[in-house]
């Protein structure tokens, strides 16, 4: 309650002062009908930020809210190319239409990776990331694994059931919390194969922390992750959800390839430094 009230002060803020700003980005939507006044009163200077072309879950052709947003913003931004292709699919162009593209994202400033060329890799797969249907950990019910599996990050009540049943697996472990920063930097220190089995999704904040730390992993051929491996030729890191074939030889590719891949991974980071993606020249269009 607190919240939504602070949400419309801030909303009534924008509106009293919005002769003061040129322009006025909202990275989210939260409640579009509290929003869509104050959205209709500053339309020629709102820049919107789409991260979805739906939201998760959701199983209409159009989301009504997205469209509306769409016919009232000056500008559009998206983060990934994948979605901004969703987005043209589902409800057409925009006159002022911008990738910027997201970027690498370290846990924190201060924490050093160390660089070998004789990695130890586990025997085990990694999931990380908050548990939500969409994410696809049902996955693993489904399809049994050789190999040791665990499974980090707060699951969603509405899987509790699932949880239960994959506890009983004897090769999956699993830690229903939300990590600390010490905890997750002696994750990111390990070497195994982290795992995306998302049903699906546009981008994963998750694939831009494992590529800033060069992490090798494999992805369902859903959304942002299979298009990033598709772009940079790797391919053989993806599988189908529907295939348990495809999911094995995912696996025996990235153990296999492991130190070339984690140098391949080097140099694409590069390409996703923020300093790249949101460049003087592009800004400036943004906010024009």
């Amino acid at each position: 309650v607190k919240g939504v009230g602070n949400y419309v002060k801030l909303l009534f803020n924008i509106f009293r002062k919005r002769k003061s700003y040129s322009s006025i980005h909202f990275v989210w939507s939260i409640f579009i009908l509290l929003e869509i006044f104050l959205f209709v009163s500053i339309r020629k200077k709102i820049v919107f930020t789409m991260h979805n072309d739906v939201p998760h879950g959701y199983r209409g052709t159009r989301y009504f809210p997205y469209l509306l947003i769409k016919r009232i913003a000056h500008t559009l931004v998206f983060v990934s190319k994948y979605t901004m292709k969703s987005f043209i699919c589902r409800y057409g162009n925009h006159k002022n239409m911008h990738l910027v593209q997201h970027g690498v994202m370290p846990i924190s400033h201060d924490f050093e990776m160390t660089i070998s060329n004789n990695l130890i890799v586990e025997d085990r797969l990694i999931f990380w990331g908050r548990v939500l249907d969409y994410k696809g950990v049902d996955l693993f019910d489904k399809i049994p694994l050789k190999l040791q599996l665990d499974i980090y990050g707060r699951w969603s009540n509405k899987l509790n059931s699932l949880k239960n049943r994959l506890l009983k697996k004897n090769s999956i472990k699993i830690v229903d919390s939300f990590l600390t920063l010490d905890e997750l930097n002696g994750l990111l220190k390990r070497e195994c194969i982290y795992i995306l089995p998302y049903k699906d999704a546009t981008q994963s904040g998750v694939l831009y922390t494992l590529l800033a730390y060069e992490k090798v992993f494999i992805s369902s051929n859903v959304g942002e992750n299979y298009q990033f491996l598709l772009e940079n030729n790797l391919e053989a890191l993806s599988f189908s959800r529907k295939d348990p074939k495809s999911l094995l030889m995912a696996i025996e590719y990235a153990f296999s390839n492991h130190q070339l891949i984690k140098e391949k991974l080097r140099t694409i980071k590069e390409q996703y430094q923020w300093h790249n993606a949101m460049n003087h020249t592009l800004m400036d269009k943004v906010y024009r």
